[in-house]
């Protein structure tokens, strides 16, 4: 599903999908959507890896933004 999907079943303009979703993902505070979950953005440090190609080399991967989703518990039926 895209963003022209998610504009279409919330009766909404693509342009308006897009701002909505750059909110949640720019936002300095967690988004809560009731009975959906929580997006909050999480930095990642810089760190050292191992190229899979050839184990031996080690690569730098630098420190990065992520966006984190956490689910929201399910209703207990009545």
């Amino acid at each position: 599903m895209g963003i022209a999907d998610v504009a279409k079943v919330a009766n909404v303009t693509v342009e308006q999908a897009k701002a909505v979703l750059d909110a949640i993902k720019t936002s300095p505070e967690p988004v809560i959507i009731q009975g959906f979950g929580t997006f909050k953005t999480v930095t990642k440090p810089a760190r050292m890896a191992v190229n899979p190609q050839k184990p031996g080399e080690k690569v730098a991967v630098p420190a990065k933004v992520v966006l984190q989703f956490k689910a929201a518990k399910p209703k207990k039926a009545a």
